[in-house]
């Protein structure tokens, strides 16, 4: 019988028919082929050189011991010829049997059978599942709640540090954090000593932020809202509908207001400095989004299209774009703008001064740039960009995430399956999770054989 090509691994019925991996390998007997457990079969010298690869590639992402399906073994395989030479993962911990939620200053936080603890970067748990909820980390302190519905702190030992007294609490920044006691009527502002240094006189206060929260008080239905700075001194009435943060020193977004006209149930946007609740920007724009770069996009009510601002308020990119992408501007000089034929949803890149820099060709995954490249879409093309428009990966990718400062991006595949690319396409890590969760500097990846979590150190090859 002449070479022909034998199935790699093994074809597994689906609904669309029978799916196969090939790669050019020499005739074996009939007699050594053995059937696996799914029913199908596949040749064990060939499994034999796949889990040799398999062993070799990625520790922890899947077991020797477990079959493989065809969606891992190609992945694998694929991994084998397109390694990445910049950056490589360090296992830190494996097969963690409980569930990474979030994960803030060196701490994450984990839950287990609806209770909540913490771990260190290593897994290690150092808090035990013993809080009916919790915060992450701020500020060196973790909000905790008991069984009795009271809320207090601990710090990273797991040691309560502020007693578990309070009814409603926020995060601490600043050295300072919201809290509510008394059946949470009121609240107010405690210091890491669990002093009491602004009364418990308001309805709510936000956490603060360079040196600013937002608070509110009732009058009659409605909640209006001021701002309080450290000194718990009303910087700013409670005037407004809402109020938010530009991520730009004491700027602030306010919405709405006492005494505004507000027509076709629309509240609107302006700008305020909170150090002097000067009016940066009147109450008059259909959005302000935070600003990124100095820059923030607003929509103009009356032509309902977007353009971008300054922070002083000045229109640098005038209002006659459909849409911006989200965050614009947030990493990069240049940003997405949506083609102006509403039926497409196509972007061009555009720069800070307004200038449109490509065509409008691409369908926006990562809608930010980040370390000068983006995730897209382009008609059969799919991969990453530089800030010019060009290609410099592409993959067959579903998601593409932003790329770390240390130089990796996380991306799935279809049927939804987490891996990890360096700056040039070269695999890290195969696309074979479930689910992951990263820092710069860690990733944490779920695990489909058996639902556990492996801590990986993301380390730059040198």
């Amino acid at each position: 019988m002449k070479k022909f090509l034998l199935i790699l691994l093994f074809a597994v019925v689906s609904i669309g028919g029978l799916l196969y991996i090939t790669r050019e390998v020499p005739e074996v007997p009939e007699e050594n082929i053995q059937p696996t457990i799914s029913g199908t079969t596949r040749d064990p010298k060939q499994e034999a050189e796949l889990r040799k690869i398999l062993e070799g590639a990625v520790l922890g992402a899947i077991t020797p011991a477990v079959t493989l399906s065809p969606r891992e073994a190609q992945a694998f395989l694929e991994y084998e010829d397109n390694k990445s030479g910049l950056v490589r993962l360090n296992l830190i911990a494996e097969d963690l049997d409980y569930n990474i939620i979030n994960f803030s200053e060196d701490m994450i936080m984990i839950e287990k059978r609806a209770r909540f603890g913490f771990a260190n970067m290593s897994g290690e748990v150092v808090v035990p599942f013993i809080y009916t909820e919790a915060n992450g980390f701020s500020d060196g302190l973790a909000a905790v709640k008991n069984e009795r519905n009271k809320w207090g702190f601990i710090d990273k030992n797991g040691e309560v540090v502020i007693p578990i007294i309070y009814d409603r609490v926020g995060n601490f920044n600043d050295g300072l954090a919201p809290a509510a006691i008394f059946d949470g009527r009121k609240m107010g502002v405690i210091n890491k000593n669990g002093e009491i240094v602004v009364p418990l006189i308001y309805d709510g206060v936000g956490d603060f932020n360079n040196g600013y929260a937002v608070v509110s008080q009732r009058t009659g239905n409605t909640f209006y809202h001021g701002i309080i700075n450290k000194a718990g001194e009303l910087v700013v009435p409670c005037e407004y509908n809402n109020i938010g943060y530009t991520n730009h020193e004491s700027l602030c977004i306010v919405m709405g207001g006492k005494g505004l006209n507000i027509h076709d149930n629309a509240i609107f946007y302006g700008l305020i400095d909170a150090r002097n609740n000067n009016i940066i920007v009147p109450v008059k724009y259909a959005e302000i989004q935070p600003f990124y770069n100095g820059l923030a996009v607003f929509l103009n009510y009356d032509n309902f299209r977007y353009g971008v601002m300054n922070t002083r308020g000045e229109t640098v990119i005038p209002d006659i774009h459909h849409e911006f992408g989200w965050r614009s501007f947030e990493n990069s000089d240049v940003a997405f703008v949506r083609d102006p034929d509403s039926r497409h949803q196509r972007h061009a890149l555009i720069n800070r001064n307004g200038e449109i820099l490509t065509d409008y060709v691409f369908i926006v995954s990562a809608r930010v740039f980040s370390e000068g490249l983006a995730g897209v879409y382009m008609d059969n093309t799919r991969g990453y960009i530089d800030e010019s428009g060009e290609f410099v990966i592409i993959g067959e990718y579903h998601d593409m995430n932003r790329f770390l400062q240390s130089g990796v991006a996380t991306v799935t595949k279809d049927p939804y399956v987490w891996g990890v690319i360096d700056k040039t396409g070269g695999i890290v890590m195969p696309c074979v999770y479930a689910n992951m969760l990263f820092t710069d500097d860690f990733i944490f990846a779920r695990r489909y054989v058996n639902g556990t979590w492996n801590i990986y150190e993301i380390e730059g090859i040198r």
